[in-house]
């Protein structure tokens, strides 16, 4: 410790005398004036009469009341903002602005021959910076489109073109495009932990406790395009919105989204883009590609009605060829299924009431040629079964020996969140 960092010491100041200690002073010192006046005698007479008292100087007593505590130090909140983090004051909705305005055209030696730049970009204003270095610039969400069979992918930049120009926020984005770079100075430096939507989410509906976990993919995209153009209808060759509930809500991160035909749930980020969530089921899904093919299930034990069990791999799954996955929910089919056991850890289960039922023909004939497999050994491998969760939806959970092998890669882009 240098001495700059010592104490000062506190200031002594001399004490004050009562009269009886004056007056001792006084006649102490005496004899030396009215020596040569009185002489010897009169001295020794005032020396001896005068002769002050021994004391004892009291020591000081301290209230302990008032002493002054000691500081101790207050750790910081961990909210507290980190050095990059960036705050935006969000608009309500998306403003499609024109690429141009921003300086972006196309610069894709490879680009088809006249593709306009509003076929490869569509620029969203989404807010504004409101603290330093960018305070006051413009945020931008940038759907960039690939050339080719395939989707598009983001870019998250600030409009700082009075410093530094169009900065890429690069951890919130998707890779640049090699002909992209020449817009943007990229850094990685900056976060928007707004955006940061938690992999997994809890919230009380009715006094159930619902638990949310992320999807694997998110597709890159805005949260209303994604809305709007849920589904192509081949007779009218228009799209058609998807299915919506929007009865669940999380305290600090909004609506829930339901999609009823597919039954996954969609966020709605500040930005105006989107992540899906899956409601938790109460057995664990893992990735199985013991029959020849990746596909998400989960190892279950059928308890059925007649006290035999029946063990194998199911999935909620359906199959698909691209991502987002969908979910085999059924709609209306309580008239036609019966109660057949339990599942472990997850209640009652059904199945299809005739067995000569389509749906089950359907998957017999589609993948199973009678001269490998009987019918009869089909049915006794349980090939779906049907399980309703806490929400009241009906999921058709399949014997993965009876999933057909689809590819699960396609062209989309997954948003980075």
């Amino acid at each position: 410790m240098t001495m700059e960092n010592q104490p000062t010491p506190p200031q002594m100041n001399p004490p004050e005398l009562t009269p009886a200690e004056n007056k001792s002073k006084f006649l102490h010192y005496l004899p030396y004036v009215i020596l040569p006046l009185l002489g010897g005698v009169v001295v020794f007479v005032a020396m001896n009469f005068y002769k002050p008292k021994e004391t004892t100087t009291p020591t000081p007593t301290v209230n302990q009341k008032t002493q002054t505590p000691p500081v101790t130090e207050t750790p910081l909140p961990i909210t507290q903002p980190k050095a990059g983090d960036i705050s935006v004051n969000w608009l309500s909705e998306p403003v499609k602005v024109n690429p141009l305005t921003i300086g972006l055209s196309v610069k894709d030696p490879n680009a088809w021959e006249g593709i306009k730049v509003d076929d490869l970009y569509a620029v969203y204003q989404v807010g504004a910076v409101t603290n330093a270095p960018f305070q006051n610039d413009k945020f931008y969400v940038i759907a960039r489109a690939c050339l080719g069979p395939c989707g598009s992918f983001y870019y998250r930049v600030v409009d700082d073109r009075g410093k530094q120009g169009l900065v890429l926020l690069a951890n919130l984005s998707n890779e640049v495009d090699q002909s992209d770079k020449v817009f943007f100075v990229e850094s990685s430096q900056y976060d928007i932990p707004a955006l940061r939507f938690p992999a997994k989410l809890s919230v009380q509906r009715a006094g159930i406790s619902l638990s949310f976990e992320a999807e694997d993919f998110s597709p890159a995209t805005m949260f209303k395009d994604y809305i709007e153009r849920g589904n192509w209808n081949q007779s009218t060759q228009k799209y058609t919105a998807r299915n919506l509930k929007s009865d669940i809500r999380h305290p600090q991160y909004g609506i829930l989204y339901e999609e009823t035909d597919d039954g996954y749930f969609i966020a709605r980020l500040p930005d105006g883009t989107l992540k899906l969530y899956r409601l938790q089921f109460p057995f664990s899904l893992s990735d199985d590609d013991k029959t020849g093919f990746l596909v998400q299930s989960a190892k279950l034990s059928l308890r059925l009605t007649n006290s035999d069990t029946f063990t194998a791999n199911y999935t909620p799954i359906s199959p698909r060829v691209c991502p987002p996955r969908e979910y085999d929910v059924q709609k209306g089919i309580e008239s036609k299924i019966k109660k057949s056991g339990t599942i472990d850890s997850a209640g009652d289960f059904y199945e299809l009431s005739d067995s000569n039922d389509p749906m089950y023909t359907e998957i017999y004939q589609s993948f199973y040629n009678p001269n490998k497999i009987s019918y009869a050994t089909f049915l006794a491998d349980h090939p779906f079964v049907f399980w309703k969760d806490v929400l009241g939806r009906w999921f058709r959970l399949r014997n993965a020996k009876f999933y057909p092998a689809v590819e699960t890669e396609c062209g989309y882009f997954d948003s980075v969140l």
